[in-house]
């Protein structure tokens, strides 16, 4: 069984708006095993205070959470300012499968509030040689500048891809992609039928290999063995990414 989890969703929703931001918090804090237990805004860091944390928020500054007790993680999460807002979900293995379970309910939960434009979690293992096999992690690290210049590129366990994308990679390739549903306008490729986590590394690979494949035949591969990184072809970045949002909360 994998022991590692990552999440990353990129919405132009506004995820600092108050009842947004009570719900997806709301979301963590009602689950023993996701509720953080610290907070950070700006330079300070402090123990977790649901109250403190909905009335310190500060327009386009990041917030920093974490969980100190297992399962340990970080999130990231930051509302810009003009373009894509982001949260980055970092699981510090290793998990146990009730561990999986309720953060793979949760995020498909919040991926559901934000109303993603695209966001993917990927399932790890901490044994794993990432120099034999570099290819299943590729992307991990991108952000929303890479995603405005050069698109997803790698595909994961499971990936969201909002209507435009869809439209960009061709509704006849997706199940080329792997297993497809919707979700409130969303649609949702997995790499492998049931629990990724419970599948095994060459199975999530062999997947995900086959998965490029078609990505590199519509022209929406990124080669991540080159720097700095070059737009694929077929590339274009949804142009309601650059709609400048209302400053006012």
């Amino acid at each position: 069984m994998a022991d590692q989890l990552f999440a990353r969703l990129f919405t132009m929703s506004r995820v600092y708006e108050p009842k947004l931001l009570d719900r997806w918090l709301g979301r963590l804090e009602a689950d023993p095993i996701l509720a953080p237990t610290h907070a950070q805004i700006g330079v300070r860091r402090n123990p977790y205070d649901p109250v403190d944390v909905r009335t310190s928020v500060q327009q386009y500054k990041p917030i920093e959470l974490s969980r100190t007790k297992a399962p340990r993680y970080r999130i990231h999460c930051k509302q810009d300012a003009w373009t894509l807002s982001k949260l980055f979900l970092d699981l510090d293995g290793p998990l146990r499968e009730a561990h999986f379970e309720a953060w793979w309910s949760a995020l498909n939960d919040i991926a559901s509030l934000f109303q993603l434009d695209y966001g993917f979690v990927h399932v790890d293992w901490r044994t794993r040689d990432t120099k034999e096999t570099p290819e299943f992690s590729e992307g991990l690290g991108m952000d929303i500048s890479d995603l405005r210049g050069c698109g997803p590129g790698n595909i994961f366990a499971r990936t969201w891809y909002s209507p435009f994308l869809v439209n960009l990679i061709g509704s006849d390739q997706l199940p080329k992609l792997g297993h497809v549903k919707t979700d409130s306008g969303v649609t949702i490729v997995d790499l492998v039928e049931g629990p990724p986590w419970k599948a095994t590394f060459e199975d999530l690979e062999a997947a995900r290999a086959k998965a490029c494949l078609t990505l590199s035949s519509i022209g929406l591969r990124v080669d991540f063995s080159k720097y700095p990184r070059l737009k694929p072809s077929a590339w274009r970045m949804d142009p309601s990414w650059d709609i400048k949002h209302d400053k006012t909360t």
